[in-house]
């Protein structure tokens, strides 16, 4: 394939930015687990379509509408299947580890991937597993996946005690699952890497009726109280929106992105308050509305930055 590519002085225009890939994955699991419920603009990627494709395993029933997904969760969940696919999706790998550890199933759940997720080392979170007395075993020294998962195992009335230094997906796994069972506490040691993706998870179990107190010795505690159906609309994604934003500034006309929410929780939000720090004129239209658009007008030079990427590394390449 030959590409050519061609300078712009101007960028004019509207465009609605797909639907965040994160609470699309995080929606699907609530609804599909806990409470059922209506999501409406879902993401149809790869790795989405991997978790809608699980949520029957469980129990779940799914109807999909022209541009919303109808779920009705099981009385009591549990995993159908002694195989799980997930594709490439790391993500709901991480998901399902705990899911498929405390949830009744089968003596032995195998859960497999394709691609780039077989050569992954998942040698940390099988010890998170071990350390607090879960069986759990990878494929090789490095415990790639196929992953054996072994569930039913009991973890009421103790700790979760785990590490997220690396990763906060397994913090949001064991949210759900708790949530999922009941209840149950998860503690979380050392430096929580990524957090604000822990709190869309809370969020989202919260909009579902379940209630989560964090507190700041790494606890939370999760219990199942008044669970209720989660009619949500899924909000546009920032790092797609990223690359729009940041053309949009660079160059002359003016640019307006539909789907994303001002208050949103993701973390590549901040791409927002550091190009307005920089001098950046961005205006939020029709804000307090169901509809708000981001307004855009270039151009714009920044001055010299220094930005701590440690929640949000998606957007090291547009800021280089």
């Amino acid at each position: 394939m030959r590409a050519i590519v061609e300078n712009s002085a101007e960028l004019t225009g509207q465009l609605r930015i797909p639907a965040s890939k994160s609470f699309t994955h995080r929606a699907l699991l609530v609804a599909g687990l806990i409470s059922g419920g209506t999501i409406y603009h879902p993401l149809d990627s790869e790795d989405n379509r991997a978790t809608q494709e699980i949520l029957p395993r469980f129990g779940s029933r799914l109807r999909e509408m022209d541009s919303s997904l109808e779920i009705v969760a099981a009385d009591r969940p549990g995993i159908t299947t002694d195989r799980l696919e997930v594709g490439e999706s790391g993500t709901l790998l991480r998901f399902l580890l705990p899911l498929c550890s405390v949830l009744p199933g089968p003596e032995r759940v195998r859960i497999v991937g394709r691609g780039t997720l077989k050569k992954r080392s998942n040698v940390e979170l099988v010890r998170a597993f071990r350390q607090n007395d879960l069986e759990l075993s990878g494929t090789g020294d490095d415990h790639t996946v196929p992953i054996c998962c072994y569930p039913g195992q009991s973890v009421s009335d103790r700790i979760i005690r785990i590490s997220a230094r690396t990763t906060s997906q397994l913090v949001s796994g064991w949210l759900i699952a708790l949530a999922t069972i009941g209840g149950g506490t998860v503690e979380v040691s050392g430096q929580l890497v990524s957090k604000p993706y822990v709190d869309m998870t809370v969020e989202l179990l919260q909009r579902a009726g379940i209630t989560i107190e964090a507190a700041e010795t790494g606890q939370y505690r999760v219990e199942r109280t008044a669970v209720k159906p989660l009619d949500y609309t899924v909000p546009g994604d920032y790092s797609s929106a990223a690359f729009h934003i940041v053309g949009g500034l660079l160059t002359a006309g003016t640019v307006r992105l539909d789907g994303l929410q001002p208050d949103d929780l993701q973390a590549d939000r901040k791409l927002l308050k550091l190009l307005q720090k920089l001098g950046a004129k961005i205006n939020w239209i029709n804000r307090n509305t169901s509809n708000p658009g981001l307004e855009l007008t270039g151009p714009f030079r920044p001055p010299p930055f220094t930005f701590d990427a440690g929640d949000c590394p998606d957007l090291v390449p547009v800021l280089a």
